[in-house]
């Protein structure tokens, strides 16, 4: 039996880990903002995200273990080839979670899916240690194929680990083209404005 003397540290010390345990930061949710970090390409050299802060970005966190998954979205995400000025989806693979794949048998695999996808700017990269998941607090991203949508300004708008199936493809497409339609027209607003102010500035 604890004594008076132990018997308060000890609850508190409970106390301080019950805490530490309900503070632990909860999977990313849309309207978080992240930021840029390094993972590596398909011959396993750092890189950071690429156009991040430039370009809405659509990426897909998949892993080996489960290559088919979101398979319909892929396909559709290549017959809509939305990558361009303002936009830019790639695949980063979760090596982490697939132990058994030999890391450079699964970079070559996708070096091989690179050049036969070529015409659709098909860009994979890698995560060999969960860099993207701890940094962007993503969740149980084991045997999943996440899609992670990212504003300009690094905010989260979209964000889902399970596979999204046929209809809902078709209703995020919908709504992606309609964000990037969006954000372009908001884009060239703030550059009409920022011309009409340097040519009051220049008349002054």
């Amino acid at each position: 039996m604890l004594t008076n003397k132990f018997y308060l540290p000890t609850l508190l010390l409970l106390f301080a880990v019950n805490l530490g345990f309900s503070q632990e930061k909860k999977t990313v949710e849309v309207g978080d903002k992240i930021e840029n970090v390094k993972i590596r390409d398909s011959k396993d050299k750092p890189v950071d995200i690429p156009f991040f802060g430039e370009k809405v970005l659509m990426v897909y966190y998949s892993d080996p273990d489960k290559p088919s998954r979101n398979s319909f979205l892929t396909e559709r995400m290549k017959e809509e080839e939305l990558n361009g000025e303002d936009f830019y989806g790639f695949g980063i693979v979760n090596l982490k979670d697939a132990p058994f794949f030999p890391n450079g048998v699964v970079r070559f695999m996708i070096r091989q899916e690179e050049k036969k996808n070529a015409k659709h700017n098909v860009k994979i990269y890698t995560d060999p240690d969960h860099i993207l998941k701890k940094a962007w607090n993503l969740g149980d991203v084991n045997d999943q194929f996440a899609i992670i949508v990212v504003s300009k300004e690094g905010e989260v708008l979209f964000y889902q680990e399970e596979e999204l199936s046929e209809p809902q493809t078709e209703r995020f497409i919908t709504w992606l083209k309609g964000y990037l339609e969006q954000d372009k027209s908001n884009s060239a607003t703030i550059s009409t404005q920022q011309k009409n102010t340097n040519k009051t500035k220049k008349g002054a």
